[in-house]
């Protein structure tokens, strides 16, 4: 599989088509792009999903589920991870209407990089 170098804002849907990194002076922007993987082991299919490289101490809840309510998937429940140790991003779980929507959600934000 290719990977994704595109950038976006938090709560913005990814572009059909983009390239580059947009840089941000932001310094509590993670300096990875976003791993995105279904909830527990990563491989087996499941409705929930697990994000690291989210904003650093922590994203907001809304603008989490915003995420992915801006690109038509349907949270059913969302938590986040605040970044307690000082590692540089914070993490969150959401789960889905489905595993369909959580293979969508890994499509469209794994390998994206926020800005």
């Amino acid at each position: 599989t290719a990977t994704k170098t595109s950038s976006m804002a938090i709560g913005q849907a990814p572009p059909a088509q983009a390239s580059g990194r947009a840089t941000s002076k932001a310094v509590n922007m993670p300096d990875k792009p976003l791993l995105v993987r279904f909830k527990g082991d990563g491989y087996t299919p499941a409705d929930s999903v697990y994000i690291r490289g989210l904003p650093s101490p922590q994203v907001e809840q809304a603008t989490l589920e915003q995420m992915f309510t801006d690109i038509g998937l349907t949270v059913v429940w969302s938590m986040v991870i605040p970044d307690t140790k000082g590692m540089g991003s914070s993490c969150g779980l959401v789960q889905l209407g489905s595993i369909a929507e959580a293979t969508n959600a890994i499509e469209a934000w794994n390998g994206q990089w926020l800005t």
